[in-house]
C-alpha cells in the first residue's frame, strides 16, 4: 500500500513538472510581447522571461522591460527575433513579477490579481492642457487607429474589461522619473519613489460608482530650471496616503483625480532664486514706509507649519485644501487655500499671508501704541483695537496678497489695508475731535 501511494506521488510530482516545463516553453517572449503590443499603443521589448517551475501559483518574471511609442516595426508585424535591440525607452523596468495558475499558463489566458514591479523608470513630458506623452503609449491599439489625434488618450477601462476587473494590487519599487514641462522648460526629477496600490476596485460597467483605489506614495523630487540643471529650485521628500479615482465614469478614459495628504520632510526645501519668490520678498518691501525692515533674501526657505501637503491632483492641476508655508530666516509666507497651480501651463492663484518677523512686529506694536497713547483719551476710543486687528495676527504683522497670472511673472494685490499709522491718527484725532466737540456744543 505504501509503495503504491508513494507510486502515485512521484507520479503526481512528474506530471506536474511536465506540465509547468511545458508551461515555462509556451510563456516565451515572443508570445508575452505579441499579447501585450495587442492591448496597448507601444513596442516592448524584454530581455528574458523567467518561470519559478515549483512556484505554486507559478511566478513569472519579465526582466529588462522597455516600452516606446508603437513604431513601423509593430505595424508591419516584424517578428521579435528580427528587431534591433533599444537601449533606452520613455518607460524602463527592471522586472515585473506576477502570479499565475497552471491552468492559466495552458490556456495562456493570463487574469493577473497582483503585479510586483521592481527598478521602474520613466521618461515624460506635461503638456500645457495637462496631458502628458505617456498617455498615447497605454492606450489601445485599435481606438488610436481610429482616432489619429496627434496627442491620444491613454488607458480606458472599457475597452479593457476582464484586465481591469481581475487587477487587485501593484507594487513599485526603486521608482524613478524625469518630467519636463514643455511649456516653461522646468525639469522634475525624481528618486528614491515608492508606490503601492491596494484595494483597487474598478467595474467597467459602474465606473461613477466602482472606481477607486488606495495609494501609499514616497518620493525624493528635485525641481530644476531646466533640462540642462544649471539651477536647482529645490527639494521635496514626501510620503503618505492618497485616494484615487482612476477613470472618467462617463468615457472610461483614465483620468485620475488624486486626493493627497502628504508630510514633506524636514530636509525639504526651496531655493530663494525661484522668480516667484523674488517677486514676493521684492513687493514686501513696500513694508519698510511702515518702519518694517524685511532685509535681505536668505539663499533658501525651509517649510513651516507642520509641513503638510494637502489637496488634490487632475491633469496637472493641483488644489490645496490645507495651508502651507515655508520660512524666510523668521519670517513666514504661508499659501492659504484655495490657492491652485496649473503646472502644464504656470498658471495659478494664490493666496498668501505674508508674516513679518516676532522681532519686527513687536516692534511695530510698540510703535502704534505709543503713537495712540499721544491721542487724547476723550477721543482715542478703540483706535488701537481697530489698528490692531486690520493687519496683527497672532501678534504678527501679517499682509495678505492675492497672486495670479503666471507664476514666474504674478500680478500682486494687496488684500490687507495697511495704514500709515501716523496719517490714520491724525485723520481718527480730527473726526474724534469733532464728534467731541459736537457733544460738548449740545450740552
Amino acid at each position: 500500500m505504501k509503495k503504491w501511494m508513494i507510486g502515485i506521488a512521484l507520479a503526481i510530482i512528474v506530471l506536474l513538472i511536465a506540465v509547468t516545463m511545458l508551461a515555462k516553453f509556451l510563456l516565451t517572449k515572443d508570445f508575452l510581447v505579441k499579447e501585450i503590443e495587442s492591448s496597448i499603443n507601444s513596442r516592448v521589448q524584454i530581455g528574458s522571461v523567467d518561470v519559478a517551475l515549483f512556484s505554486f501559483p507559478t511566478k513569472v518574471s519579465l526582466n529588462d522591460v522597455i516600452l516606446v511609442p508603437r513604431d513601423e516595426i509593430v505595424a508591419i508585424g516584424t517578428p521579435y527575433g528580427d528587431r534591433l535591440e533599444l537601449l533606452e525607452g520613455d518607460v524602463e523596468l527592471k522586472s515585473l513579477s506576477f502570479k499565475l495558475s497552471l491552468w492559466e499558463l495552458l490556456s495562456r489566458k493570463i487574469h493577473v490579481e497582483h503585479f510586483d514591479l521592481d527598478g521602474l523608470h520613466v521618461r515624460a513630458s506635461l503638456f500645457e492642457d495637462g496631458t502628458n506623452s505617456l498617455d498615447p503609449l497605454f492606450a489601445s491599439p485599435e481606438a488610436e487607429a481610429e482616432k489619429q489625434v496627434e496627442k491620444a488618450e491613454g488607458f480606458n477601462a472599457k475597452e479593457q474589461k476582464q484586465f481591469v476587473t481581475y487587477l487587485d494590487s501593484v507594487d513599485i519599487r526603486n521608482v524613478s522619473f524625469d518630467l519636463e514641462i514643455e511649456k516653461t522648460g522646468l525639469f522634475i526629477h525624481g528618486s528614491e519613489c515608492g508606490v503601492s496600490l491596494e484595494n483597487i476596485r474598478v467595474d467597467p460597467q459602474a465606473l461613477e460608482k466602482v472606481n477607486e483605489a488606495s495609494i501609499q506614495f514616497t518620493s525624493k523630487v528635485e525641481v530644476f530650471d531646466s533640462p540642462s540643471k544649471k539651477l536647482k529650485y529645490g527639494e521635496l521628500g514626501l510620503a503618505g496616503p492618497a485616494i484615487a479615482r482612476l477613470f472618467d465614469p462617463v468615457t472610461g478614459d483614465i483620468d485620475p483625480i488624486v486626493s493627497l495628504d502628504f508630510s514633506i520632510s524636514e530636509n525639504s526645501h526651496i531655493n530663494t532664486q525661484v522668480p516667484y519668490l523674488q517677486k514676493i520678498w521684492k513687493y514686501s518691501e513696500k513694508l519698510s514706509k511702515f518702519g518694517v525692515s524685511i532685509g535681505t533674501l536668505p539663499d533658501r526657505a525651509t517649510f513651516g507649519r507642520n509641513r503638510k501637503l494637502k489637496g488634490s491632483y487632475q491633469r496637472g492641476r493641483v488644489d490645496i485644501s490645507e495651508d502651507v508655508s515655508i520660512l524666510l530666516h523668521d519670517w513666514e509666507v504661508a499659501l492659504n487655500q484655495p490657492s491652485w497651480l496649473e503646472s502644464g501651463d504656470d498658471t495659478h492663484e494664490f493666496f498668501v499671508d505674508f508674516s513679518a518677523s516676532k522681532k519686527a512686529s513687536d516692534s511695530m506694536v510698540r510703535h502704534i501704541d505709543q503713537l495712540v497713547g499721544k491721542v487724547p483719551k476723550e477721543i482715542r476710543g478703540n483706535l488701537a483695537e481697530e489698528i490692531h486687528s486690520d493687519w496683527i495676527k497672532n501678534g504678527k504683522l501679517t499682509v495678505s496678497l492675492h497672486t495670479s497670472g503666471v507664476l514666474s511673472s504674478p500680478k500682486i494685490e494687496m488684500r490687507t489695508k495697511v495704514p500709515d499709522i501716523d496719517t490714520l491718527i491724525k485723520e481718527y484725532a480730527k473726526k474724534s475731535a469733532l464728534d467731541y466737540l459736537f457733544k460738548k456744543l449740545k450740552k
